[in-house]
C-alpha cells in the first residue's frame, strides 16, 4: 500500500480502507479492534509521519524500564521514576508503563514518545524495531549515539572517586556492582585513569568485582572482595549501596570507616544518616529525570527528531565513611 500524506484522520481512514471511528479507537487505544486492523493502521500511521491533532487526543509517552523485576526500595529507577512522574503530569499527557514483562507490546501502541531506563540488549533492539519514528530519550546510556540522551559522565564521577581515596592513601581499591553494564565499565575506566595519574600500576591495585553466577548472594560477592585485602570500596550502583553496607558490617563484620572505607552512589534522604554516614557520588537524579522529561516534549512538539546529549555533572559528598591511612 502506498502511503501518502495524512493531514486526518479521514485521509487516514481512506488510505487503510476502515471506518473513522476504528481510526479513532486505534490511535486512542480504546475499545476492540482486530489485530490485524489495529497493525495496519499504526503502520499506515508511523510511515505517513502522522499526529493527531492535541484537540482529539492528549500526546502518549511510553515510559520503559527493563530493571522493575529487581528494583530494590531506595534504589536508581526508584529515585527517577518519582520527579519523571511529576514532570510527565506537569505536561498533561497520558503515561503507558513498559517493562521488561510487556516491552514486545509496545510496538502495538500508538505513543508519540519514549523515556528509557533501559539496560538490557533485548529491550534496546526492540525500541530499534519498533518505533521508526518516534523520538525516543535514554537516561544515562551516552553510548547511545542514535537516541537522546540526558545522563552524567560515569567516568569522570568516578575519576574523582579515585582522587579523592588516593589522596587519603588507598593504594588498593575494589570496584563492586551487581552486573556488567555500560556505566560500570566507564566507572572502572575512571578509577583506572585516576590511579595511572598517580603512578600506580591499576592491574595490580584495581580489583573488580561482579557476581560469579546468578546465583550468588550479594554477602557471598562482598566476602570475596574483601578476600582481596582492599582497603577501600567502590559501591558503584544505587540499587546495592544498601544491602552491601549492611553486609559489609554485620555479616562480614568489617567496621566501615576504621576497618575499610567505602564509597557509594548516593541514595537522597539516606545516604547521609547511615552508619557512618557514607561519602559517595551524587547524580543529579531529579534533574536527569525532569530533563529527560522536558528533553522528550521538545521532540514531541517540533514534529522531528535529531538525537541530542545533555550531560549533567555529579558530585562527590564527603562525608565519614572514608578513613586516612
Amino acid at each position: 500500500m502506498a502511503i501518502q500524506s495524512c493531514k486526518s484522520i479521514y485521509d487516514l481512514a481512506q488510505q487503510t480502507g476502515v471506518s473513522v471511528g476504528t481510526v479513532s479507537r486505534v490511535l486512542n487505544q480504546r475499545g476492540r479492534v482486530a489485530e490485524s486492523t489495529r497493525q495496519r493502521v499504526l503502520e499506515a500511521a508511523r510511515a505517513a509521519n502522522f499526529k493527531p491533532r492535541m484537540s482529539a487526543r492528549n500526546f502518549t509517552v511510553a515510559v520503559v524500564t527493563d530493571r522493575v523485576g529487581a528494583m530494590p526500595y531506595g534504589g536508581y529507577v526508584s529515585h527517577l521514576m518519582s520527579p519523571m512522574i511529576e514532570a510527565l503530569a506537569e505536561h498533561d499527557v497520558s503515561v503507558e508503563l513498559y517493562t521488561e514483562h510487556n516491552a514486545a507490546n509496545l510496538g502495538n501502541r500508538f505513543v508519540d514518545g519514549v523515556l528509557a531506563m533501559a539496560w538490557s540488549d533485548q529491550t534496546i533492539d526492540k525500541l530499534h524495531e519498533q518505533l521508526g519514528k518516534v523520538p525516543v530519550v535514554f537516561i544515562n546510556r551516552l553510548d547511545l549515539t542514535e537516541f537522546s540522551v540526558v545522563g552524567t559522565d560515569q567516568k569522570a564521577g568516578a575519576v574523582s572517586i579515585g582522587e579523592h581515596l588516593l589522596s587519603h592513601g588507598h593504594r588498593d581499591i575494589c570496584i563492586v556492582a551487581e552486573s556488567q553494564t555500560w556505566g560500570f565499565t566507564q566507572r572502572v575506566q575512571g578509577l583506572e585513569s585516576a590511579m595511572s595519574k598517580a603512578g600506580l600500576d591499576p592491574d595490580k591495585h584495581l580489583t573488580v568485582n561482579l557476581p560469579s553466577d546468578q546465583h550468588e548472594t550479594l554477602a557471598d560477592q562482598l566476602s570475596r572482595a574483601v578476600s582481596h585485602k582492599p582497603s577501600a570500596l567502590f559501591l558503584a550502583s544505587e540499587d546495592l549501596v544498601f544491602q552491601a553496607t549492611h553486609h559489609i558490617q554485620n555479616t562480614l563484620g568489617i567496621q566501615i570507616g576504621k576497618d575499610i572505607s567505602v564509597v557509594g552512589m548516593e541514595l537522597p534522604e539516606i545516604s547521609a544518616y547511615m552508619t557512618p554516614p557514607q561519602t559517595t557520588l551524587r547524580q543529579p537524579l531529579r534533574q536527569i529525570a525532569t530533563n529527560a522529561v522536558n528533553l522528550l516534549m521538545q521532540h514531541i512538539s517540533d514534529g522531528q527528531f535529531k538525537p541530542q546529549q545533555v550531560l549533567l555533572e555529579s558530585h562527590l559528598i564527603q562525608r565519614q565513611s572514608v578513613c586516612e591511612l
